[in-house]
């Protein structure tokens, strides 16, 4: 409230300002009506005082009013303080409120979560023991049935031979007494036997029915086991924040093919069965649990990659024309591409497909150019880094890449001096291979990072990580609003607590394995896993493979196979053997792809980028060269599958090469095409006519759009 304030000599003069005009009014007044001047003075000193009484009181007023409005102002303030203070307080108590409840929730699901987990483990147990139960029953019913088979033959023996004593007792050339003898014999025998088969079969009935009992008993502890695997996946996503989970009775064949391409590359349609026969869990345990698995049997041998010496790293600015470097070079290129052959031999036949599969999205991710570096032994060992740390953890990932001989060459870390900074590596570590362009870092981020990388090279003979402590920066920085004498792995550690580190590298991969575009609520829950989990990936990795995003429309068939995705799902769909590296590595090139060559720093674009007139073509082209080769024996595929028409072997091979089935035209156009077909036995002896009219139809499912999505 505004108010205006006279101070005390103001306040005198006013006074004495209206006394003095008063007075003079009333001198001047009576001299103009002809008053007596002492009558006059009284008459103006009553006036006076009477005024000066007035302006006293008008003052006193005012003064009071002017009072009154500063309490009121200083009341008001204090209201207002008050008021601030109990907002504060209020705030703090709720938030302190909200901060418990959020608590006892975290303990509350996390409880709920444990009990849930520990419930699944029993239950899986008590399956587990249910289906060793009916697996022993089982064997136990077919001993029975074999050995009832034997006895009933060693039955029906004895009674032909009691028939044929009986014959014989007839006869007239003989010992009656002795034939009598024999068939008495003979009948007695026939007698045990037949209570014996009688005993075997009441026997195998016996078995029989613990048999059935065991199965039945086993598709409830199935049943069960599911629903506790349910319980628990559900609980525990909730506790990590994470997505929810499908449920398992969703679970079929086209899920588990869904599976088996996204986290790998596919397979025959064998294996897809088998995936989906063990449900959604266990399917996706058998996918992420790679070390349960054995290594793939495909080693590269490292140490026969020439690499320059020395002195010829040194003279090699100095020689001018075809020089050592060009000899070099030629040698190089040849090694890498037995180097880009080995690898896709990986991809092809490794029995952990995910840990491939993740070794080529962190190729791109980390992307570094061959042809910026010549120098194949540095690729192989920047391959090998993320395949031993692809499936495991992105922060110690991430500090490999800090080390990393190739990258620190490609992005001309060895360059990057104290006094004399390069900012390539600091600057792309931040915005394209761990927080995302823009996102919670300035421009000063950027180049204290930089500085926290100074010194961080590599032996140009061996090819291995050095720090070079004299060029390193020890001066502070201030990272993050952070300040300290940060190096490299520092730079990571706080690179790793900032929350735009997870939810990048959240949308990096779910966009690479599920769709693009994901809703931000689906980045934050599996941002969530991966901080809850310290950047440990198989956690996060599970709760989106059983998610229900991963199998929603979005999803399923959706994806454009990028060229390595399309051939390498090729071989692995319908089993090709004997496969020629050589030309899958030349057919990759051809549709845009060679590995260890993205197209820059930010890697090679996706989905509809793979896809134009001319590259369809070149695809449909290219797959069909593969498919025709002779050693291509789709027979070996079909045999021993009980396919016996046409329209059978066609829905087998669509099963194997498509996503999605096609439509019934192409069905029984294929069909057709195909003809009638020998019986399966005649196979073998028909082999080259039957696998020339297969490859074929190969070849056509594969030429559909269809064939292109995953």
């Amino acid at each position: 409230m505004a108010c205006t304030v006279f101070h005390r000599p103001a306040r005198r003069s006013i006074v004495a300002t209206v006394c003095l005009m008063l007075t003079l009014t009333v001198l001047l007044l009576p001299a103009a009506q002809g008053q007596s001047p002492l009558d006059s003075a009284r008459d103006a000193a009553k006036a006076a005082h009477a005024a000066r009484a007035e302006a006293e009181k008008t003052l006193a007023e005012r003064i009071a009013a002017e009072k009154a409005a500063m309490e009121r102002a200083a009341a008001e303030k204090g209201a207002v303080q008050q008021a601030a203070a109990l907002k504060a307080t209020a705030e703090k108590e709720l938030a302190a409120k909200v901060a418990a409840a959020k608590a006892a929730a975290d303990k509350l699901a996390a409880e709920e979560a444990y009990h849930a987990i520990r419930d699944a483990a029993h239950a899986a147990a008590e399956l587990a023991k249910a289906r060793r139960t009916a697996t022993e029953s089982l064997a136990a019913v077919n001993q029975a049935q074999a050995q009832l088979a034997a006895v009933q033959s060693a039955a029906e023996h004895a009674r032909a031979e009691s028939a044929a004593a009986e014959e014989a007792l007839s006869a007239t050339d003989i010992d009656k007494t002795a034939a009598a003898k024999a068939v008495e014999v003979k009948k007695a025998a026939a007698k045990a036997a037949a209570e014996k088969l009688a005993a075997e079969k009441a026997t195998a009935e016996k078995v029989a029915a613990q048999c059935r009992t065991a199965q039945t008993s086993l598709a409830e502890k199935t049943a069960a086991c599911r629903a506790a695997q349910d319980r628990a996946a559900r609980c525990h996503a909730e506790a990590l924040g994470g997505l929810p989970p499908l449920a398992s009775d969703q679970w079929n064949y086209a899920k588990a093919r869904h599976l088996l391409v996204r986290a790998g590359f596919g397979g025959t349609p064998d294996e897809v069965q088998k995936l989906s026969e063990m449900g959604l869990h266990a399917a996706v345990d058998y996918m992420v649990n790679i070390y349960d698995r054995p290594v793939a049997n495909i080693e590269f041998d490292p140490l026969r990659l020439e690499r320059p010496e020395p002195w010829e790293s040194r003279l090699e600015p100095l020689i001018e024309g075809r020089s050592l470097r060009d000899e070099r070079i030629a040698r190089e290129r040849r090694q890498q591409a037995e180097l880009r052959q080995w690898w896709l031999r990986r991809m092809a036949e490794s029995p952990r497909p995910l840990q491939e599969k993740l070794t080529l999205f962190w190729h791109d991710h980390f992307s570094v150019q061959y042809q910026e570096l010549y120098r194949t032994y540095m690729l192989y060992q920047q391959n090998q880094l993320f395949r031993t740390y692809g499936c495991d953890n992105y922060g110690a990932l991430l500090r490999g890449i800090a080390h990393d001989p190739a990258m620190i060459r490609y992005l001309d870390n060895h360059r990057n001096f104290k006094n004399s900074g390069n900012e390539n590596l600091g600057r792309e570590i931040l915005e394209l291979f761990s927080m995302g362009e823009g996102h919670g870092y300035t421009e000063q981020d950027l180049r204290e990072a930089s500085r926290a990388l100074t010194g961080y090279n590599y032996d140009p003979w061996t090819e291995q990580f050095v720090f070079l402590a004299r060029r390193h920066d020890e001066t502070d920085k201030t990272i993050f609003g952070r300040k300290g004498n940060w190096g490299g792995d520092e730079l990571v550690t706080l690179i790793l607590e900032q929350p735009a580190t997870a939810r990048y590298v959240a949308s990096k991969l779910f966009v690479f394995l599920a769709y693009e575009d994901p809703e931000p609520e689906v980045v934050e829950r599996l941002a969530h896993v991966l901080r809850a989990g310290n950047y440990d990936l198989r956690p996060m990795l599970k709760n989106l493979f059983l998610s229900q995003a991963f199998y929603s429309d979005r999803a399923m068939a959706t994806h454009i196979k990028g060229p390595v995705e399309l051939l390498v799902g090729l071989i692995r769909d319908i089993g090709l053997a004997d496969v020629d590296y050589r030309a899958v590595d030349s057919a990759t090139i051809q549709m845009g792809q060679m590995l260890f060559e993205p197209p820059n720093v930010a890697g090679w674009e996706e989905n509809r980028a793979w896809i134009t007139a001319e590259r369809i073509l070149t695809r449909y082209n290219l797959v069909a060269n593969l498919v025709e080769r002779p050693s291509a024996d789709i027979v070996g595929l079909l045999e021993g599958r009980g396919l016996r028409t046409s329209q059978e072997v066609v829905d087998y091979l669509s099963k194997a090469c498509l996503a999605t089935p096609p439509s019934e035209a192409k069905r029984q156009e294929l069909a057709a095409f195909l003809g009638e077909l020998p019986p399966p036995d005649q196979w073998a002896a028909k082999r080259n006519q039957l696998n020339a009219r297969l490859r074929a139809v190969v070849v056509a499912l594969f030429s559909t759009p269809e064939s292109q999505l995953g």
